[in-house]
């Protein structure tokens, strides 16, 4: 029972880690690397290293691939040292605090990656957030002016 609450308790923090830095840093907060991979493919990725409540680490990815100035995919990737395994297919669930913001679909199967890395399609998760949050300017939120029907 308690791995059950460890694996809990780390995917919440990484969660609350995540959101913080898309959700409320200032935009140079994250260092992002570009890696050109074809002419018209370049990936962006952003690396972050933790460690959970037993001490373990974890390394957390997030990158984007964009092709010909359009996003293809954008996918986090939970690696976790030493001898860790994730469960798949199980959706990542993200969360700030006690609120859920959404589940990130399971995509290792498509991946081929060792089981100790967990790869989550993160599309799902900022589009519906991008279309909530308008602009947060000094903690008053701001919502534009709705276009006359």
């Amino acid at each position: 029972m308690k791995k059950h609450y460890c694996w809990r308790r780390t995917l919440t923090v990484i969660s609350l880690c995540l959101y913080l830095i898309l959700a409320v840093s200032l935009p140079a907060f994250a260092s992002i690397h570009k890696y050109p991979e074809t002419a018209e493919t370049v990936m962006f990725r952003s690396v972050q290293s933790l460690r959970d409540t037993d001490d373990k680490a974890w390394q957390v990815v997030l990158y984007k691939r964009v092709k010909s100035g359009v996003v293809k995919s954008l996918n986090l990737r939970l690696v976790g040292f030493p001898g860790t395994e994730l469960q798949h297919p199980v959706p990542l669930k993200v969360a700030a605090g006690k609120r859920e913001i959404g589940k990130a679909n399971d995509i290792w199967n498509e991946s081929g990656l060792p089981i100790n890395v967990g790869e989550y399609d993160f599309q799902s998760i900022i589009r519906p957030l991008a279309k909530k949050i308008y602009a947060i300017i000094e903690g008053f939120q701001f919502n534009p002016p709705r276009a006359n029907s």
